[in-house]
């Protein structure tokens, strides 16, 4: 394309209909000089530039190595704060759920003291009721045994006083043949009457 001339360029896009530029040449004209003229004048100096140098090639090579590693270093740190973020919810969720069962334990604990203190309050109380009423029972045999003692040391008292009162009066032969001075024989003497 670089060979052809503006006539040939005009013989190509003549307008058949007469306004010059056959129909729809005028888009083909444009096409035309960005082809002849984009790569020299407009569109950039590629046949005009230096050549592309080892060193040029290496700077760019490393620079989309270092680009491509910056990338996957975000990558990285991304997966790391998803991988984070996840740890930190799961952490979460067990400390809870070792919160919840240890305030289960604790709540049980606690029913179970309760529990463990109305029985021992129950059998104190069981205990102690059966003490007093062994104790009241041992005191009432020692009332009853030292009323019935009492009241037979009474018939006992009694009963020789009854029996002083009904030998009162009565002649007392004596049993054995030892004599005593005035007679025994006659009657009550006034000890015997006294001592009653």
């Amino acid at each position: 394309m670089d060979n052809m001339s503006l006539s040939d360029i005009a013989a190509v896009t003549r307008n058949v209909d007469g306004d010059g530029w056959g129909a729809g040449g005028g888009w083909i004209m444009i096409i035309l000089f960005a082809l002849i003229f984009g790569g020299n004048g407009l569109w950039g100096n590629n046949n005009r530039g230096n050549a592309v140098t080892e060193a040029d090639l290496c700077n760019a090579n490393s620079f989309s190595e270092l680009k491509n590693s910056v990338g996957r270093l975000s990558d990285q740190v991304g997966d790391m704060n998803v991988g984070f973020t996840k740890g930190l919810c799961d952490f979460g969720y067990t400390t809870l759920t070792q919160f919840n069962a240890l305030e289960k334990q604790l709540s049980d604990c606690c029913c179970q003291n309760q529990l463990a203190t109305q029985s021992v309050k129950f059998d104190m109380a069981n205990y102690a009721a059966g003490t007093n009423a062994a104790v009241a029972a041992m005191g009432q045999k020692i009332l009853d045994k030292m009323a019935a003692d009492r009241e037979a040391s009474l018939q006992a008292r009694v009963n020789q006083l009854e029996l002083q009162q009904a030998m009162c009066g009565v002649i007392k032969y004596p049993m054995s043949s030892a004599y005593a001075a005035g007679s025994p024989f006659f009657g009550c003497s006034p000890s015997c009457c006294t001592n009653i």
